[in-house]
């Protein structure tokens, strides 16, 4: 390894590494966004659907097909971790038959779906009609310090930052 291939902190750069590495930090990338999944559901979506704010039809307007999102997420961590397994020492594991499978099967189209209607006015219009009501402005605030405004400020936002990986997905 030459010095130009270590970062300032004395560590591999991002240019100089492995293949290996590479799909290691994209199934560590997509645990992650899992992660924060995971975290929309239970945090918010399943709240508000316990507190009974909401009917189901306008909870999806407002999560959309998240848990399909997620089952997704889950499907494509197994199977890189399942290729990356599979490799034998030294040889270069071929990823891309894992997204090449999905896509064949229009999985992602959950993708689209999810980041169409998570964007979409209606839905922001939806969240914006549930919390203008006396009562579930009530219950929400009720339900734990700063859980309204973390409903009103934080879901959308993570909600919207999250869309970087359905529209990777998208265009690829």
């Amino acid at each position: 390894m030459c010095s130009s291939d270590l970062d300032e902190g004395g560590g591999r750069s991002k240019s100089a590494q492995t293949y290996e590495e590479v799909v290691k930090d994209l199934i560590l990338s997509e645990k992650s966004y899992l992660r924060d999944l995971h975290m929309i559901t239970k945090v918010f979506r399943e709240q508000i659907q316990k507190l009974s704010l909401t009917s189901h039809q306008e909870l999806d307007a407002i999560f959309s097909n998240i848990t399909d999102v997620a089952e997704l997420t889950i499907t494509l961590i197994g199977s890189l971790e399942d290729t990356l397994e599979m490799a034998e020492d030294g040889q270069v594991t071929a990823i891309g038959s894992c997204f090449e499978e999905l896509a064949e099967a229009e999985e992602f189209d959950v993708y689209d779906k999810y980041s169409r209607d998570v964007l979409s006015p209606e839905s922001r219009l939806k969240l914006e009609v549930l919390l203008t009501q006396p009562e579930v402005s009530d219950k929400l605030q009720s339900s734990g310090q700063g859980f309204r405004e973390a409903v009103k400020f934080y879901l959308p936002k993570v909600q919207s930052t999250h869309l970087h990986i359905p529209q990777l997905a998208l265009h690829a």
